[in-house]
């Protein structure tokens, strides 16, 4: 996650190849267009990618990493809508074709506000919208997270949930 985070931020100041939301090989040939702000902003209007940096940065006390998330949000990644994913009672019957959308989105998730605050803000959504746990094959998450991986669906937030409350539970032990 160091590693991300830190040539993530370096690409972004030299200009350099940063994580971007192009899916197409013949636009990411071309990625980026050095100096063109309007480019950069299409490119990386949304992000997954920082957000679940920042959740699991902030579940394992990773703390530099966390507010490296930070600087780059700050300095570079201002206009972009971060954002987590849930799934809702439709991901059951959908997520393994991906036949239609499903699943719940967070916008404008709070990376700048400190991690605890961060993750609360992020798993009080799991305690409203708890259809993650009726999902057939939750308890079997390679099953699960190979889906989502093959339909390009981030992991759901739900799922970082758990392993929070699970270490959570651990350090009062």
């Amino acid at each position: 996650l160091t590693n991300i985070v830190s040539k993530s931020h370096n690409l972004f100041l030299q200009q350099g190849r940063y994580p971007c939301h192009i899916d197409s090989y013949h636009e990411l040939i071309r990625h980026p267009k050095a100096g063109d702000k309007n480019y950069l902003e299409k490119v990386t209007a949304g992000s997954t990618l920082y957000p679940y940096i920042s959740i699991i940065s902030a579940i394992h006390g990773f703390d530099e990493v966390y507010e490296e998330v930070k600087s780059v949000k700050e300095n570079f990644l201002s206009h972009s809508n971060f954002q987590v994913w849930y799934a809702n009672k439709s991901t059951e019957d959908r997520l393994y074709t991906n036949s239609d959308l499903h699943g719940l989105t967070l916008s404008d998730v709070p990376v700048d506000k400190p991690s605890k605050e961060y993750l609360n803000a992020i798993f009080k959504e799991c305690d409203h919208f708890n259809f993650f746990e009726e999902i057939s094959t939750a308890n079997s998450w390679p099953i699960f997270l190979t889906a989502c991986r093959h339909y390009r669906i981030p992991v759901p937030v739900d799922f970082f949930y758990d392993l929070h409350k699970n270490r959570h539970s651990e350090s009062k032990i």
